[in-house]
């Protein structure tokens, strides 16, 4: 079962809200006994991950001894940070492409996981599919309450609010959340609206200090240079061209065109950090040739916030720009200058 993109309240009684974890979707077979072949784990693309995270599949061998039934559980593979608490998905990507014992092996210690179960499918020889949220819920919380590993967890689950969760989320930099039916059955394979997702993005206002030329068929600018300001010194933090329609496009190129320098006016004109775009060319705030692509300028004295940008930050640090607007003024009379921390 798949969570929808539809829309849902952060607080309403009709829902549970867990958090999204941002790992790798994994069902979990785990058979009494623990002997050979106890345990199978597997993707939702139905890609075996048995081999690839032995230190799950012993954790559950040796749970498995506990059970009095087989069990199908639902849940997801996550890398642990220093803490012990669960990361992004770039901790788990030195992992998920690895085959050889060896290397797998030599990952166990440094790139730790844990496999957090939020649904429980059958019970022995019980289907608990066709059971609300809460019975299914319910029955999960008695068989995987108490495993005796941190290696295997239950999700965290919150009835009817989720805000205080959703907080909880942004402060660790999770993916999001995800909005429950309480009184939902389980649709094996299906993406429903009874589970919802509720992404967390965070935004941060940056000062637009040049753009790039389109490649191909892209018209009016590639993407927009952007910086902020950090301890009275305005730092480039890297460029966004996603987000503009055509007719954006057209109309933020029109706010930018007047502000073009041939020259840089003032050393603040370039990237205080020199930093790459990420597009195999050094990355500046003034008009110049890199790899045979012109940068136009903008006075960055004159255009602050001249685009809100949603900036997601990723575990490692990394900004991922994302264009959510443009706040920009149409002549220069109405721009408003920029200020050091504005």
């Amino acid at each position: 079962m798949l969570a929808s993109l539809d829309e849902a309240p952060l607080a309403d009684p009709r829902f549970a809200y867990e958090p999204k974890y941002d790992g790798i979707r994994a069902l979990a077979m785990v058979r009494t006994g623990g002997g050979p072949g106890a345990v199978r784990l597997w993707s939702r693309l139905g890609n075996d991950k048995t081999s690839q995270f032995p230190e799950i599949a012993r954790a559950l061998a040796v749970f498995a001894r506990k059970l009095k039934a087989d069990v199908l559980l639902d849940g997801e593979i996550v890398a642990l940070d220093q803490h012990g608490e669960p990361a992004g998905f770039q901790r788990l990507q030195g992992r998920i492409h690895l085959t050889s014992e060896r290397d797998i092996g030599g990952r166990e210690g440094t790139e730790p996981v844990a496999f957090v179960a939020f649904d429980v499918l059958r019970d022995g020889h019980t289907d608990l599919t066709a059971l609300p949220l809460t019975a299914r819920r319910a029955r999960l919380e008695r068989i995987f309450g108490n495993t005796g590993t941190t290696r295997l967890r239950l999700s965290d689950f919150r009835p009817g609010d989720g805000r205080t969760l959703y907080r909880d989320v942004l402060a660790r930099g999770w993916e999001g959340l995800v909005a429950k039916e309480l009184d939902s059955p389980y649709q094996s394979g299906r993406r429903s609206g009874a589970w919802r997702k509720i992404k967390v993005v965070r935004r941060q206002e940056c000062v637009v200090g040049g753009w790039t030329e389109g490649r191909g068929s892209r018209a009016h600018f590639g993407a927009l240079l952007l910086g902020v300001w950090e301890g009275g010194a305005l730092v480039h933090i890297g460029h966004t061209g996603t987000g503009f329609n055509e007719r954006e496009l057209a109309r933020v190129a029109a706010l930018l065109r007047p502000w073009r320098r041939r020259r840089a006016r003032s050393p603040r004109a370039r990237s205080p950090t020199s930093a790459r775009t990420g597009r195999g060319r050094r990355s500046w705030w003034k008009s110049g040739s890199r790899s045979g692509r012109r940068t136009g300028c903008c006075d960055i004295r004159s255009i602050s916030g001249s685009a809100t940008i949603s900036i997601q930050q990723t575990c490692d640090g990394k900004r991922q720009p994302r264009a959510r607007g443009s706040g920009a003024r149409s002549s220069r009379g109405r721009t408003r200058a920029a200020r050091r921390g504005g």
